[in-house]
């Protein structure tokens, strides 16, 4: 769930910062009013609230003699704050490329790849670590992004944001419940990132057609998608 608090949580609150061109306090205040993160924050309290009640009878004592890993190297960590710090200061750079944030990506892996290969001297160093890559994940993006152009230039899309805005009605608030409960239904069977593409361009063709601000669309496709 804090996945979708703030814009560098999680790749589909990337999706929706960059569909929306939001920078990282966005997530905090946007146009005028509390944004993302205090909604996903009363969800979390919440929920704590109701674990809480679940569990209340589990109160056995948390064993203290698990053996903690010992850190070794410390440029993971500069990595992975780097790449966070570099994402939220590119937020707010205006007609950026939609390439920056997997140019910084690249930049930080290549960097972490050269730190690995100084400290092993051997070429495994470099090679291990590129066998790491999820490239089924990246195929699969690839040809999901693919597709998504091919119907979108087919008509398909806007075909989707017709029937939705029939089927509403017109009534925002019912569009927003129907996309916020789909969302949760279909993330729980297939992966949210696939979906949230795909479902992107129809919420704003959706908004153009009913001629509203699709913000509270895409907020409820993105809690949905990351409650699924």
């Amino acid at each position: 769930l804090q996945g979708a608090a703030t814009l560098g949580g999680d790749t589909t609150a990337i999706m929706l910062g960059s569909a929306l061109n939001m920078s990282f306090m966005d997530f905090f205040w946007y146009k005028g009013r509390p944004s993302m993160f205090f909604a996903v924050e009363m969800g979390a309290v919440f929920s704590a609230l109701i674990l809480a009640y679940i569990f209340r009878k589990e109160k056995a004592a948390i064993p203290k003699n698990a053996e903690k890993t010992k850190v070794t190297d410390y440029v993971p960590t500069i990595l992975l704050v780097g790449v966070i710090v570099l994402l939220i200061l590119a937020s707010f750079i205006p007609n950026k490329p939609n390439e920056t944030n997997g140019l910084i990506c690249c930049v930080m892996l290549v960097i972490g790849l050269i730190c690995n290969y100084a400290k092993k001297k051997t070429t495994e160093a470099v090679i291990e670590p590129l066998k790491e890559i999820d490239f089924q994940t990246l195929g699969l993006l690839v040809g999901l992004f693919l597709m998504i152009g091919g119907i979108s230039h087919m008509g398909v899309i806007d075909a989707a944001a017709s029937l939705l805005a029939k089927l509403g009605g017109g009534n925002v608030f019912l569009l927003y419940t129907v996309i916020v409960w789909a969302s949760v239904l279909i993330s729980a069977f297939i992966d949210n990132i696939p979906y949230v593409a795909t479902m992107i361009p129809v919420i704003a063709g959706l908004a153009t057609q009913l001629g509203v601000d699709a913000t509270p669309l895409y907020f409820g496709l993105l809690s949905g998608a990351t409650l699924g």
